[in-house]
């Protein structure tokens, strides 16, 4: 994928490894990386385990920017940690309420443990029911892995997603 002036990337990151993707997509694509807080506290032990029992009873959770406009941007990168075969809570809060209508989506994921496809297809599916159009999708094992590390496999993970789209 060529940069793109017209290319968002929205994430939540708890650890810092998701922000390292999206910071690697921002950089290699010229474009604006734009965090989603959670305001719940996640950090550490406690705040991962909340998030377990969250994503399982409630996946939807205050979150800040409230609001995006993402009426100037064709493509939206959107990325999560996966807890419990699931995005993180932000990132659902996210999908329930932004407007992806018309866009171009490429959902990325995290993940320290197992994960299937099936599970980041079934996110497709609903923001294609929403009118959007899903150009792509990659996961990144991030366990035991560097920052800088995890840069270069996105900027592959973004190469790939160039040639299935050429």
């Amino acid at each position: 994928m060529e940069a793109s002036k017209n290319a968002l990337v929205l994430y939540y990151s708890r650890t810092g490894n998701c922000r390292s993707v999206a910071e690697a997509l921002g950089e290699t694509l010229s474009c604006p990386v734009q965090e989603i807080k959670d305001l719940k506290n996640r950090a550490g032990f406690w705040g991962f385990i909340s998030g377990m029992i969250d994503i399982r009873k409630r996946p939807i959770t205050d979150i800040e920017p409230k609001i995006i406009d993402m009426s100037q941007y064709d493509t939206i990168f959107l990325g999560s940690p996966i807890w419990g075969m699931r995005f993180a809570p932000a990132i659902t809060t996210v999908l329930e309420r932004f407007n992806f209508t018309g866009k171009n989506i490429v959902l990325f994921a995290v993940v320290t443990g197992k994960f299937k496809q099936a599970q980041i297809n079934s996110y497709g599916q609903s923001l294609s029911a929403k009118g959007a159009r899903i150009i792509g999708s990659f996961v990144l094992k991030t366990r035991k892995k560097t920052a800088s590390r995890l840069k270069d496999e996105a900027k592959t993970a973004l190469r790939d997603i160039a040639l299935e789209q050429s």
